[in-house]
């Protein structure tokens, strides 16, 4: 009966140091003043341009835990006053990015992002949007509110997607 209790005292005791190192991730452990587990470092070897980018991302990465740039798949970067896209390129494998309601006028560094599949570009400042005709995996494109759209630059294989136009295009 004790070897039993023992076996049973040990299993619970295994599942709860388990669940309290699962829940405290972020912390490096000590035993008798000697580190046992240290987690890795959060990703942060970027740089853009645009502060409120580079603020956007930074938020993410840390409030995800992110630790290398693949793990960055989806981005939501609404409403935060951004204007220069520069560097987001280096995110390569961003699969979904909001970034409605910006001051947004260039979309060429969207282009080397190739597993985009959802993007966000309403209410933004943007005229052309032609270089998106390259991003062969997106099925869905907003972009209404964009007032200075050019709609005869919009592509056609972007009109194939799911797309939300501004009024002055449809």
């Amino acid at each position: 009966m004790d070897s039993l209790l023992q076996t049973i005292l040990l299993r619970c005791g295994t599942v709860v140091a388990s669940i309290m190192l699962a829940a405290c991730g972020s912390y490096e452990f000590s035993v008798n003043e000697r580190v046992v587990f240290t987690p890795e470092p959060l990703f942060g070897d970027f740089s853009l341009p645009d502060p409120a980018l580079h603020a956007c991302v930074q938020e993410h990465i840390s409030r995800s835990s992110i630790t290398s740039i693949s793990e960055l798949t989806d981005l939501n970067c609404s409403q935060a006053g951004i204007g220069n896209l520069d560097g987001l390129q280096l995110f390569s494998s961003l699969q979904g990015l909001k970034l409605s309601h910006n001051n947004i006028s260039n979309v060429g560094p969207l282009i080397s992002l190739q597993q985009l599949a959802e993007l966000y570009l309403d209410h933004n400042n943007l005229i052309d949007v032609s270089d998106l005709a390259t991003l062969t995996d997106l099925k869905i494109l907003t972009l209404a509110g964009n007032s200075t759209l050019l709609c005869m630059a919009i592509p056609n294989q972007l009109r194939q997607q799911k797309l939300d136009l501004p009024e002055h295009c449809r």
